[in-house]
């Protein structure tokens, strides 16, 4: 894949198959998570708390808080959805499939696409979420080296608060936190003030905090 068709690619799968092998799972469990929160928990923008939630996929595995028996557990139950079964996915069982490692990224993808067509919701636009997802969270053509300077205790704190809150109104300030550290990257600074979607695993948050 080219960046020109990376830039213009309209379907997930297509991108994903061109990740495997390049993309962690960390970051492919942070696109499955932000593809279930838009498809199930009020894609429309309205308030995702806790209480909405079977259960929370961000605080299972994607930053190890959780030891190597949950991790067999929900891989067992990742495994137990498999075929027709999780095609019929409600919330828990979409979450406990993004929460394993073990567990194909498309194959969940496949899984929200199936669902999304059988009950006849969402159509092209689960598609066009999902490639905008997928280029915020990797950026594979143009990596941006960090360069120390920029790591102020304002930007480190301002990229912390984003990546816990999901505060992604707050990009642009991060921006001019970098701009005033010294940071003359353009493709870094216009993603931090593009429209998005922003999710977490951001390759630009992700690259200022160090995670992979």
């Amino acid at each position: 894949m080219t960046e020109a068709e990376w830039l213009a690619c309209k379907d997930p799968a297509t991108i994903l198959e061109f990740l495997d092998g390049k993309a962690s799972d960390r970051k492919l469990r942070l696109f499955a998570v932000a593809c279930c929160r838009y498809f199930f928990f009020d894609p429309h923008g309205g308030d995702i708390q806790a209480e909405d939630f079977i259960l929370d996929p961000t605080g299972w595995f994607v930053d190890g808080v959780f030891g190597e028996r949950e991790r067999e557990i929900a891989e067992a139950q990742a495994r137990d959805l498999h075929g027709y079964g999780f095609y019929a996915a409600n919330k828990r069982e979409a979450l406990i499939a993004v929460a394993s490692a073990a567990f194909s990224v498309l194959r969940v993808w496949w899984a929200l696409e199936h669902f999304s067509e059988s009950q006849g919701c969402y159509g092209d636009e689960l598609h066009v979420k999902g490639c905008e997802y997928l280029r915020c969270v990797f950026n594979p053509f143009r990596p941006v080296p960090v360069v120390s300077s920029w790591l102020t205790s304002t930007v480190l704190t301002l990229a912390e608060g984003i990546y816990q809150e999901h505060a992604f109104d707050r990009m642009p300030i991060l921006a001019d936190a970098l701009q005033d550290a010294g940071c003359d990257s353009d493709g870094l600074l216009n993603h931090l003030r593009s429209d998005g979607p922003h999710v977490r695993g951001c390759w630009v948050v992700d690259t200022l905090l160090g995670k992979g």
